[in-house]
């Protein structure tokens, strides 16, 4: 007879379980995200300029690495530590950009510019995203936030 009132008990216990209520997730903070871009910034924005790669993903350039970035006619080229790279790029309405496959050049370098090198590369062909800072530097985002931050050189 004790048996069926703790199988009602466990039942109970279960079905509140199910009822628990859950938060949806929290924005990420404001400082996490690219700013809006200023007024007149836009595709031809990015022509001209040889962007100087200072950050990726939070991570510093490494002080010894030359990472550039060069946008021109629906092309873009530069390095990302060690070897070459090009390939083609879009812009869209709205700040968007998609980078089409990437080539590059197959030097062997020292395994931390090889590391950031594939690092860049592989934040390039996420992003979806561009905007400008206040000094005029380039963000580029993906849709988890993630960033690669250049400025003009």
């Amino acid at each position: 007879m004790l048996a069926v009132p703790r199988l009602l008990l466990i039942g109970a216990a279960l079905a509140l379980a199910g009822c628990v209520a859950t938060r949806p997730a929290a924005p990420p903070p404001a400082d996490a995200l690219p700013p809006p871009p200023p007024p007149g910034a836009g595709p031809q924005s990015l022509l001209g300029v040889e962007w100087q790669i200072t950050e990726y993903a939070g991570t510093p350039v490494a002080s010894d690495a030359r990472a550039n970035l060069r946008f021109a006619d629906g092309r873009v080229s530069g390095t990302a530590g060690c070897n070459s790279f090009s390939g083609t790029y879009e812009t869209g309405a709205d700040f968007t950009i998609r980078f089409g496959e990437l080539t590059s050049t197959m030097m062997a370098c020292a395994d931390p510019l090889m590391q950031q090198e594939r690092a860049v590369l592989d934040l390039l062909a996420a992003v979806t995203s561009y905007t400008f800072d206040a000094s005029g530097g380039l963000i580029l985002a993906t849709p988890d936030n993630r960033m690669l931050r250049a400025q003009r050189g």
